[in-house]
């Protein structure tokens, strides 16, 4: 049976081509996906903006790799249209960066990462490609309008890369419940726009929810699980 370390090192080059997410942060998506599995935390797997599937493909081949078949499903949601715009809560910055974006005369494959736009067809595809499609569940909209009425009864594992505070927050509010007691919750944007982390400070304080925000390996946005440190201890990390 292969280890952890040496299943990343077999799956990141094969998604490499379909995420922009670093390195560090594929390769703990995939440890903390494999670990859920491992101390049995009841649920599917989901990732809420997925772009080209990189993120979701990585822990479907990593179920592969590792118990020697995929075990559990993963729900893959995105607009395939693009980013929504930013919000007054996501800042200056992320208002800037849009409008440099929206100025921008790039075009063709350049403009669609930028823009991380990806059609769901292409994403479909993708899926083939890799021997995954009958183990994705691709749900193609945007998440205010396809979240309330179409998601897991449970979830093990919960991928958030949504960038802005609008989109966070729905995610927070319609699949956070959703998620498994131990069960983990990446904030991919949390280091990078100020409205993720008010979207993810705002849902526990309302909420009045203890759970601890956890650094990511590399500075590669946060981490948290679901549940207060007393009632949750397993050995995250340490595989």
């Amino acid at each position: 049976m292969s280890t952890i370390p040496e299943v990343i090192g077999r799956v990141l080059p094969e998604v490499r081509p379909y995420t922009g997410v670093p390195d560090e942060g594929v390769a703990w998506t995939i440890q903390l996906a494999l670990e859920s599995i491992e101390h049995h935390i009841p649920g599917d797997l989901v990732e809420c903006g997925v772009w080209m599937g990189g993120c979701s493909f990585a822990m479907l081949l990593a179920q592969r790799y590792y118990f020697g078949e995929i075990v559990r499903p993963v729900w893959m949601y995105d607009s395939f249209e693009g980013m929504s715009e930013p919000t007054d809560e996501d800042g200056y910055r992320a208002r800037w960066w849009m409008k440099q974006a929206l100025e921008t005369k790039d075009e063709g494959a350049e403009k669609q990462k930028n823009w991380c736009i990806a059609p769901v067809a292409q994403v479909i595809e993708n899926a083939h490609k890799l021997g995954l499609r009958e183990h994705t569940i691709i749900v193609p909209g945007w998440l205010n309008e396809t979240l309330p009425f179409y998601k897991p009864r449970r979830i093990a594992v919960l991928r958030v890369d949504c960038d802005w505070y609008a989109p966070v927050k729905c995610v927070l509010e319609e699949l956070a419940p959703q998620v498994s007691t131990g069960g983990p919750i990446i904030m991919d944007d949390y280091e990078a726009w100020e409205g993720c982390v008010l979207a993810t400070h705002e849902y526990l304080a309302k909420n009045q929810l203890p759970w601890r925000i956890r650094t990511t390996p590399g500075l590669n946005g946060a981490w948290i699980i679901k549940g207060p440190p007393h009632v949750v201890a397993p050995p995250w990390g340490k595989a």
